[in-house]
Formats: C-alpha cells, structure tokens, sequence
C-alpha cells in the first residue's frame, strides 16, 4: 500500500482519538513533506541544469525530459493526495502536529512554484514542436503564455526569488527573438517587392504575393492569417504595416497619381502580380476618371490576395473590438490620411475646371469620385465617417472660383513676366492727310451724313510717332 494510503488508513483506524508516537501520524506527514521537498528540489535542480546555460543548448536530453515530466506526474498525484486525505485528518489533530501542518503548507508553497515551473517548461517544449512545423501563431500564443506566467511568478515572494526565473526570462526572449526572424523570413518569402527599368527608360515596380507552401487560395490566407497574427503577439504587426504602406504609397498610389503610371494585375499560378510602369519624363496627367480606375484595380488586386486578412488579436489581450481587423482597415489607419491628401491635390484639384463652360463634364468627376468613395469605404480602407473625397469633388462653386481666379492670376503673372523692352516704332500712315469717313462697308463716302469733319479734327485718328509692345 502507497504511503498516503497507509496514513488515511491509519488516521480512519484511529478515528482521531489514539495518540501516536513518532512512528504514528507524526512520522508520516513527515515523511510526506519530506518526499515533497526531495521532489521539489528536484525539480528545481532539473528545469536548473537545463535553462542556466541558454547559450550553449536550447533542449536538454531526451532523459532530462522524461524526468521532468515524471516528477510533474509524482507532485500532481502528491499534492492532490495531500489536499483530499490528509488535510482533514492533520486538522482534526491540529494540537498534535501544528507544527508539522505549518511546514507542510510550506512545503505546498514550494510545491506551486514548481508547478508553474513546469507548466512554463511544457509550454517551451510545445512552442518548439509547433515552430518546427510553422504553426507559427500558436508558437507565439504559448509563449505569450510564457510571458504572463513569469509576470505573475516574479511578482510572488518564494518564485520571485528564484534564481531560475532570470534564466527562464532570458530562454524566453531568445525564443520570441528567433520566432520574429523566421516568420520574418517566410513573410519575406511570401510579399517580394521587384524593380526594374525598361530600354525605354520608363520604371516598373511589381509586387508578387506568393502562395505559402504551394497551398491552396484559402488555406493560403489561413496561413497568413497565422503569420499577421503571431506578429501582432511580437509585437511587429505595427512595424509591418508601416513599411508595406510605405512601399505602396512610394510604388503605387504615387506614381499612379501623379505620374500617370500603368497597371497591369496577373493571377498567376504560383500567386498574385500587381506591375505599375511610371513613364520616362514628365507627361500629362491622366484624368481622375481613369486614375480612379486605376486605383481601383490595384485595391481589388491586393484585397483578393492580401489587404482581405483578418488579423486575430483576441488571444493576446482579449480584446473582441479588434477582433476581425482585417489588413485593409489596418493599412487605412495607417496611410489613409497621406492618400487622401495626394488624391486630392494631384487629382481632383486638377480636374475641377477654369470656365463655367466645363462645369457639366465635371459632373460626371463627381460620380466616379463618389463610387470610389463607395468601393474604399466598403473595403474597410475609409471608415463610414470619412468622407474626405467626395466632400471636395462635391464643393464645386468654391474650389470652381477659387481655380477661376487662380487661373487668371496666372495668366497676368504671366504677361508680368513678358520683356516690356522689346517694342515696335509706328507712324501715321498718312502725316498730312485728312480724316477719310467710310460707310458700314468700307467705302470711301464723298458726302457724309454725319457731322464728323466738322466735329472733329482731320488728324484725330492720326497717332503720333511713337513706340508700342
């Protein structure tokens, strides 16, 4: 029979009423809190040998792990033998052996540090196996684990004491460092940016968004779902997001623009292509009617393989508000201003006309302007709330005047400009001639009807020698 049987047996038979000796109730409990303690140390000594030396090996032996695992096993089985049985009878006899209950509840303490120890072990060993086969995001959620488990055990008084928890910190950030490098590489693998300029002198840009392991659309976007989904738990989701919104708005929406800048999309069978070709040189701006266009059929190219992703913050702070966030809306958030502003300026300001005569085309601006409003803001890159860009195509008799007069104050800065210097001499055609009358069709009139002569003088007409611009 187990020793914690003997003791239930023996407390049962004795039904609390016979004192024992030291070989009795006394004895027993000590040697319980003994074995507790040797399995308590040992633990202690095991998760020791293998976190102390995090530089020269991350995973201890196969052994070592049996063993840890098995005194995992032995602390359970003690522990709730301890709680179940013989606590009630150590109370009954609390004027016998109170001391001896002090230190075993001592002991309990000690026995909960392990526990959690070991819980942080199994969750390391867990996380490796995951990473081994890029489950990525559920490598990242056990170690999140990890973190908030060291957070609570260093805020107690045995744990936080515990020369082992430093070393665990450390196996712990060295984990999360090389998690971030290889999803870094697989993310880099999976969105490659490509250069290249033509014979002709124009410049193109391509984005090509591999699929993941030759996987399938869907399970594709599952596993970068995972991947957008560990970063946020690193704590490099932000990072990302700013440099691919950096790198379209420098590719991409700015040079289609202001640039006029091609578009050609592909769905290929190894992923997606988005090419934009910038032009050689200056040339004229495209109209906002086929900028929108092409803005249009660069966001559906992006949402279809990449913008559509939700990103699953819930496991990391519980918060269900961010929970859905798809990768459009984050991108929104983060460059959506800057888009706005560059649309606005190098496009629909230049599409607002200078005379009234144009007025009526510029209508149908405002309708393509309002069904990109539409397409954005049911994509999740505008909020319901954003209505920059229609607000400003939609103010027309302001923007319209204020252009107007724009326009005419650039033509007289222009005639400013012009060499007043450069002037030609004129003479009167005929110095001593006199005032010749014409009729409505240029004839020479001999009488005239009109009083003209003698009203005014026959050189009136006559300009002096002068010079003129």
């Amino acid at each position: 029979m187990s020793l914690v049987a003997d003791v239930v047996a023996s407390i049962r038979s004795r039904g609390g009423k016979e004192k024992t000796g030291k070989l009795g109730i006394d004895g027993q409990l000590e040697e319980l809190v003994k074995r507790a303690e040797e399995g308590r140390v040992g633990v202690f000594q095991a998760l020791g040998s293998r976190y102390s030396k995090l530089t020269t090996a991350l995973h201890d032996t196969t052994l070592l792990h049996d063993r840890v695992n098995a005194a995992l096993r032995d602390l359970t089985n003690l522990h709730d033998s301890i709680e179940q049985e013989v606590e009630s009878g150590v109370k009954s006899s609390v004027g016998e052996v109170g001391g001896l209950v002090r230190r075993w509840k001592e002991v309990v303490v000690g026995l909960e540090a392990a526990n959690t120890l070991l819980k942080i072990h199994t969750l390391f060993d867990e996380a490796h196996n995951a990473q081994l086969i890029h489950s990525f995001l559920t490598t990242a959620e056990n170690l999140a684990k990890v973190e908030l488990l060291l957070q609570e055990t260093s805020e107690k008084e045995v744990e936080g004491n515990l020369e082992i928890i430093s070393s665990l910190k450390a196996e712990l950030l060295i984990r999360r460092t090389q998690l971030g490098y290889t999803i870094g590489e697989v993310w880099g693998e999976t969105v490659t940016w490509d250069e290249e300029r033509l014979n002709d002198g124009s410049q193109s840009v391509s984005l090509l968004i591999h699929v993941v392991n030759g996987k399938s659309s869907q399970n594709n976007c599952e596993e970068l779902q995972h991947i957008l989904g560990a970063f946020y738990l690193l704590g490099e989701l932000q990072r990302r997001i700013t440099g691919l919104g950096k790198n379209l708005m420098r590719h991409f929406f700015g040079p289609i623009i202001s640039s006029n800048a091609a578009v050609k999309v592909v769905e290929r069978s190894d992923g997606y292509s988005i090419k934009v070709t910038q032009p050689k040189g200056p040339e004229e701006k495209a109209s906002a009617i086929l900028v929108f266009g092409r803005l249009q059929q660069t966001f559906l190219m992006l949402h279809k393989s990449l913008l559509c992703i939700k990103v699953h913050t819930d496991s990391a702070d519980g918060n269900e508000d961010d929970e859905g966030l798809s990768l459009m809306q984050l991108l929104g958030k983060e460059i959506g201003e800057e888009f706005t502003e560059l649309l606005i300026k190098e496009c629909l300001a230049e599409a607002v006309p200078c005379s009234r005569a144009q007025l009526d085309e510029y209508e149908e601006v405002k309708r393509a302007t309002e069904d990109f409003q539409q397409f954005l803001s049911g994509n999740g890159f505008y909020n319901a709330q954003d209505k920059s860009i229609i607000e400003y195509a939609a103010n027309v008799d302001v923007v319209f005047s204020n252009k107007a007069c724009a326009h005419i104050l650039e033509q007289a800065r222009e005639m400013m400009k012009r060499p007043i210097h450069v002037t030609v001499c004129v003479t009167p055609l005929e110095p001593d001639g006199g005032l010749i009358i014409q009729d409505e069709t240029g004839q020479k009139l001999v009488k005239s009807t009109l009083r003209l002569e003698q009203l005014l003088a026959a050189k009136t007409f006559n300009l002096p020698k002068c010079q003129i611009r």
